[in-house]
């Protein structure tokens, strides 16, 4: 095969997953679409988590503590 041949062969692959990976991540609109799936734990559950953890250890130690977003 050329190194022609490889290229076009290459650009046709590309054009058939470009529009599959584009719609995917324009699809995510952030933290809240990363939910809990079968294959890995989500940051929105994650987030809820530590802000319902971080308002406990407030309402009993009497501090003002707030739980940031994942990054």
């Amino acid at each position: 095969m050329t190194r022609w041949q490889t290229l076009f062969l290459s650009l046709g692959l590309f054009a058939g997953v470009a529009p599959t990976c584009l719609a995917s991540g324009l699809a995510y609109r952030g933290i809240e679409d990363d939910r809990t799936s079968g294959v890995k734990h989500g940051l929105f559950e994650i987030r809820e988590e530590a802000r319902q953890f971080i308002a406990r250890e407030n309402v009993s130690d009497g501090t003002n503590w707030e739980a940031l977003a994942p990054i």
